[in-house]
């Protein structure tokens, strides 16, 4: 046989023993894991995860400049391990309904269709406004008292990431492209603004973008329906304030009445609804002239505002005399009258339209009303104090 053939064949003996005395790549990448990365971060955290390798790689990248020990070589077989054991795979996210209580430092979660409590998720202290992203995947929640927004991953139900957010965080939109989160703060006089992870690039990747001056004691928020604007109901100064989103400037400020407090905008963005909390009437606002063209009679105390999902009628509920006005908004009239249990707050409705849920925050409990029959069909206790409520579901 000759000499280059003998050659050949040594040179697969010596890899085939290596190949069985060394570790594969999957094998390596588990021991760099197991040797890294569990001390500081548990294997159910890294389980929460959902990204591409590129992701894992930037990942580790942070991990490298916090002081991980991990070689460029590492870096990569460790990102190609995760990618394929942990994803991307697609979220396991549910129709469930978010609740804040605030004296109880919980968000409560309820099923819609059993119409009952099926977890609770501790978040900071005082949590007040909560809001979803269209892609279902992460629950945003203020907490007050602690100036942070919990960021809950709504596929395991479990705090995430804590984002600084002033000094009293109190509202909460999302763009509806679910780029932008955007947060309220009466303390400092303005909004958050924080940059949403694309789907890919792991949970901890909420960037801060900046906060825009936002006039006295900003609280609801609204976003048009392209993401460029942002409507701001500010309080004291009993303005709607108009802000561009993407220069981060002011654009106007359109006078409603003093006590403005919930916000909502029509599916097709030009128009815009705002409780005027201590005047009894809920403001109409042209968006193309920014200007009030109008009011809409109340009860006593309008607090909070939900559209209904074909945009055709408006909800309000009315904390002072405890009734919730449903409005025809081909006419601006009120169409109905619904009382309701005491101290009615924020309301969310279901997707399909047939169930508006409402927080009632003397009793502490949801109440669940049929759209159709506008009766109370269901009232589900909740935590202490309970405020914000979200219908988040998987799109």
């Amino acid at each position: 046989m000759k000499t280059g053939h003998w050659g050949m064949v040594l040179i697969v003996i010596v890899l085939l023993i290596g190949m069985v005395a060394s570790p594969g790549r999957a094998q390596q990448g588990k021991q760099i894991l197991l040797k890294n990365c569990v001390r500081c971060h548990s294997a159910e955290r890294i389980k929460t995860e959902n990204i591409t390798r590129q992701g894992w790689v930037d990942l580790v990248d942070r991990m490298r400049m916090y002081g991980a020990t991990i070689s460029r070589k590492e870096q990569r077989v460790l990102a190609t391990h995760l990618a394929q054991v942990q994803g991307p795979r697609p979220p396991q996210v549910v129709r469930r309904l978010y609740v804040t209580c605030e004296d109880s430092d919980e968000v409560w979660i309820i099923d819609p269709e059993e119409k009952k409590v099926v977890g609770k998720v501790r978040v900071g202290r005082n949590p007040h406004g909560i809001a979803a992203g269209p892609r279902g995947r992460y629950v945003y929640v203020t907490n007050m008292v602690s100036g942070t927004v919990s960021v809950i991953d709504a596929s395991v139900n479990r705090v995430v990431e804590v984002l600084e957010a002033g000094e009293n965080p109190h509202e909460l939109a999302v763009a509806p492209q679910g780029d932008f989160l955007y947060v309220s703060d009466p303390s400092s006089h303005g909004i958050f603004v924080f940059r949403i992870p694309a789907p890919g690039e792991g949970l901890s990747t909420h960037q801060p973008v900046g906060m825009i001056p936002a006039g006295r004691t900003p609280h609801a928020l609204a976003v048009s329906p392209d993401g460029k604007r942002l409507y701001v109901a500010n309080m004291d100064s009993g303005n709607i304030l108009v802000l561009d989103t993407e220069k981060k400037r002011e654009l106007a400020r359109i006078p409603v009445g003093k006590g403005a407090h919930g916000v909502a905008i029509s599916p097709d963005g030009r128009q815009v609804w705002v409780t005027i909390f201590d005047q009894k009437k809920v403001a109409i606002v042209d968006t193309s002239k920014d200007q009030t063209v109008g009011f809409i009679r109340t009860g006593d105390y309008p607090y909070w505002l939900a559209l209904s999902p074909d945009g055709k009628r408006l909800w309000v509920s009315n904390e002072g005399s405890n009734n919730i006005f449903v409005i025809e908004l081909a006419t601006n009239k009120t169409l109905s009258q619904i009382v309701v249990p005491e101290d009615p707050h924020s309301m969310t409705f279901s997707p399909d339209g047939d169930t508006l849920w409402l927080v009632n925050q003397e009793g502490n409990f949801l109440s669940a009303i049929d759209t159709k029959s506008r009766s109370i069909i269901a009232l589900i206790p909740v935590g202490k104090r309970p405020h914000g409520v979200v219908f988040n579901a998987p799109k």
